[in-house]
């Protein structure tokens, strides 16, 4: 099993910037 997770965030600082948008998919190998 796989997790892919993608965040869209407001910046490329971790610190400073929030995450605005999470996707996850999850396969099957």
């Amino acid at each position: 099993m796989l997790v892919w997770m993608d965040l869209e965030m407001t910046g490329l600082d971790p610190v400073r910037n929030v995450i605005v948008e999470i996707a996850t998919i999850v396969t099957d190998d």
